[in-house]
């Protein structure tokens, strides 16, 4: 996993390679994130933040023909993090439950999902612009799963964070 939004590559240049060349994209064989001849052994690309997998291709042109070696990297997901309650498997205190998270930087809007089910909201689905928590209700007590999804969007994508607790009353 990337920490950042930085990769930095670097590659033994072969014995009779003539050229080089880079692709990454989000897909295997897929140059939509990068894809520039490379002259020198290494270099450093900005990659997404939305926890995706990028592939990269290290093209190597050699007796006449392009090869390339393929790469997988999953990105660093900077979606909002809850922090209270922080862990998964956490039985809520009650019906009424509180729950703060930490927006990344640069988050244009987050929302939250209460669902029964992973990423789903048959509970309570809100938009959280600018807030940091808030205090959900008439969650269930019979100690059943539930499920919490924050939403960030940025860069233009939506991204998110799932997290699962144990309603009130159960083990």
């Amino acid at each position: 996993m990337l920490t950042g939004n930085t990769l930095s590559l670097a590659w033994s240049p072969g014995t009779g390679v003539v050229a080089n060349a880079i692709w990454i994209g989000s897909n295997d064989g897929s140059y939509e994130l990068w894809a520039k001849p490379e002259s020198g052994s290494s270099d450093t690309f900005t990659v997404p933040t939305d926890g995706r997998i990028i592939h990269v291709r290290l093209w190597s042109y050699f007796n006449g023909n392009w090869h390339h070696l393929a790469y997988r990297f999953t990105t660093q997901n900077t979606a909002a993090v809850m922090t209270s309650p922080a862990s998964d498997n956490t039985v809520l205190s009650g019906a009424s439950q509180t729950f703060t998270w930490t927006p990344p930087n640069n988050t244009t809007v987050t929302g939250i999902w209460i669902g029964t089910r992973p990423y789903s909201y048959d509970l309570h689905a809100r938009n959280e612009t600018g807030n940091t928590s808030d205090t959900f209700n008439n969650l269930p007590t019979v100690g059943g799963p539930i499920y919490v999804t924050l939403w960030t969007f940025m860069n233009g994508e939506w991204i998110s964070n799932l997290y699962y607790y144990i309603g009130a009353g159960g083990n």
